[in-house]
């Protein structure tokens, strides 16, 4: 049976030859003994409509027998957060990696971060510095050539191989992590929806638990940077705004002074039933199996992206009081600890008009490793278009076989 010590995780949505020039370049730039410990590359297509699904095929060939691909086709984008989780199902290694599609790595790239995570246990995560990224990660760098790419990690690389930085906070375009981490925090939050401050949520969790996260000198990465975002500006910009807000509300942490991060690291504690988020199916709690609704009532869940510009729930509000089900009774799920509850209650109550339905709003925050006990008490789902929490959700309501309104 194939064990590999090394996973690779990779999201892809579109630009197939940017995606491509980030896999051939991983591969190159790892040294031999990495390829006899055993490699896997997990590739998630995440709703792509170009030539993807095609390449990944093709390179499953061109490098049968060096390197174990695994293709995750999925076939609607589930967005950064939970596009990520996608792949981390599939890992099996004891380093995992989890990668953007647009980076180019250098050679010898991966051998600082594997020396420095060899050398402390305590590192759960170790970084590389990147051409662009945010905080002390960024450089600013950029380049004519691949040519000169390559020349200027080389030298960066040899002059700064002594020096690790520990950090808090860390972008999630490039992240290595060991095994017992992912095993004891899980992966990202899907309340992020598309993405965006998920990689400070993941990163905050990771410090909660008590792994180090490390910023290597000895590793550099070219990262061409937000690439897949941009194909979407309106959705980013979107992100950029309701994100910064629920990370905000969630963690309470409402400034960029590394102090008070420090301070909510330091004093709260690790609480694997509230920080760990599944990225199995098996890892959730059990659903309920038997539901029993009482004189034939149908309970219907509403929980959408509240917060999003893109969602069409506001639309759909209307549609739901227009075509009214009798003994239906719908709960609108707003979970507090991302959302302010009353203000879109009121939105909600407006959009439904003088409709004479049973409504219950909700704002519990449910532990996501409760979600499939949660979701099994309804009978019906309601979907919404260009929503990447209500489409996860909605998928683990098929698996809790809720019908989709």
């Amino acid at each position: 049976m194939f064990l590999p010590y090394y996973s690779f995780v990779i999201l892809c949505f579109n630009n197939w030859s940017l995606s491509k020039q980030a896999i051939t370049s991983l591969i190159e730039s790892l040294d031999v003994s990495y390829f006899q410990k055993g490699i896997e590359l997990i590739i998630i297509n995440n709703g792509s409509e170009d030539y993807t699904t095609l390449g990944i095929l093709e390179m499953e060939r061109q490098y049968q027998g060096q390197i174990h691909i695994i293709p995750v086709h999925k076939h609607e984008n589930m967005g950064y957060p939970v596009g990520i989780n996608c792949g981390l199902e599939h890992c099996s290694g004891e380093i995992i990696s989890i990668l953007s599609n647009d980076l180019v790595f250098p050679e010898n790239w991966f051998d600082g971060i594997r020396k420095t995570m060899e050398e402390d246990p305590a590192i759960g995560v170790a970084v590389p510095y990147l051409s662009y990224g945010s905080g002390p990660q960024h450089l600013g760098v950029t380049f004519h050539s691949l040519d000169a790419m390559k020349e200027f990690a080389k030298n960066f690389m040899e002059s700064h191989k002594e020096n690790t930085i520990y950090l808090d906070r860390v972008i999630g375009a490039c992240m290595v992590f060991k095994k017992n981490v992912i095993e004891l925090i899980g992966g990202n939050d899907f309340w992020y929806g598309i993405g965006n401050y998920d990689d400070d949520d993941w990163s905050l969790r990771v410090r909660i638990a008590g792994f180090k996260l490390a910023l290597v000198g000895g590793s550099f990465v070219h990262h061409i940077g937000c690439i897949t975002f941009n194909q979407d500006p309106q959705s980013l910009n979107s992100a950029l705004t309701s994100n910064y807000y629920k990370f905000q509300n969630k963690w309470k942490l409402y400034t960029h002074d590394e102090k008070a991060r420090e301070q909510l690291i330091t004093t709260t504690r690790f609480n694997k039933d509230l920080h760990f988020y599944p990225v199995k199916i098996g890892q959730f709690r059990e659903p309920i199996i038997n539901r029993n609704p009482q004189s034939g009532q149908l309970n219907i869940i509403v929980v959408a992206d509240w917060s999003s510009q893109i969602s069409n729930w506001k639309e759909k509000i209307g549609e739901i009081a227009s075509n009214n089900q009798e003994n239906s009774r719908f709960t609108f799920w707003i979970p507090s600890k991302y959302y302010g509850f009353w203000n879109y209650e009121l939105e909600i109550k407006q959009g439904l008009g003088k409709q004479e339905l049973d409504v219950t709003f909700l704002n519990d925050d449910i532990p996501h490793i409760n979600l499939l006990q949660f979701l099994s008490q309804f009978d019906k789902f309601v979907t919404f278009e260009k929503d990447h929490v209500n489409r996860y959700l909605k998928s683990l309501a098929q698996h809790c076989l809720l019908d989709l309104i």
